[in-house]
């Protein structure tokens, strides 16, 4: 597999360096970590031995949060067999990580190409396949790894989204970018953009109020926010 994504990369015009272990992942990131503009981790890797049997653990979170100390600006795709580790993600954009997401191996090919485009544009996605959506609660799994405060404001704030005009949501989703990758990508004026900004903020209610006082970076609500309505609206959708 790691060579099959190393030629996919490679495909794409990146030119790719793989690590088969946690040890050799990070002294490649010790050498080149400031080089790296993107960053595909296997969420479960082993140690400093790639046989087969070898123990697996979700060490690659670590090196996601080592690449991103390094490399802030360096995109990270996170992927894993397991459903459950969309919580790990949830925490990692509540920490205030962007240029980030999670994909489920088996997913289809045209779907990991577009999310290598958003991290590098420094957005955050979480993606969930089909046959995931029948399992335990993916959202609740999401929340449940925030603090309950975080995860009510983020409850709140996803129930507020319907406020915003079709214009605002679309700001709102590239939200982890500057508002001048945000005018670019939609061909607005980077005021224009500060305006939505300030607007959807004040519609979904974090400019006056309790939600206006609260410990949490407005960005990091929504973004958390707007993760969680993807992650429900597919369930809403199919009743």
């Amino acid at each position: 597999m790691r060579r099959a994504v190393s030629e996919f990369l490679e495909d794409m015009g990146f030119h790719v360096y793989a690590a088969a272990t946690y040890v050799q992942g990070y002294q490649m990131l010790i050498q080149m970590g400031p080089e790296f503009r993107l960053a595909v981790l296997d969420i479960y890797l082993t140690y400093h031995s790639d046989e087969d049997g070898a123990s697996r653990k979700p060490l690659g979170l670590d090196l996601c949060r080592r690449l991103k100390v390094i490399s802030p600006r360096c995109g990270v795709l996170l992927w894993s067999a397991f459903s459950h580790h969309v919580s790990d993600v949830a925490q990692l954009v509540a920490e205030g990580m962007t240029g980030l997401a999670y994909v489920p191996k088996g997913s289809r090919l045209a779907t990991i190409q577009d999310l290598i485009a958003r991290v590098q544009q420094d957005e955050v996605a979480i993606c969930v396949q089909e046959d995931d959506r029948h399992l335990e609660d993916v959202a609740d799994r999401f929340l449940a790894t925030l603090d309950d405060d975080l995860a009510e404001l983020v409850r709140v704030v996803r129930n507020r989204l319907p406020r915003l005009s079709p214009r605002q949501r679309d700001v709102m989703v590239l939200l982890p970018r500057s508002p001048q990758a945000i005018a670019a990508q939609l061909g607005l004026a980077i005021a224009t953009v500060r305006n939505y900004i300030d607007a959807s903020y004040a519609s979904l209610g974090l400019r006056e109020g309790a939600l206006a006082v609260q410990p949490y970076r407005h960005q990091s609500i929504i973004v958390l926010a707007v993760i969680l309505d993807g992650l429900l609206r597919p369930k809403n959708q199919n009743g």
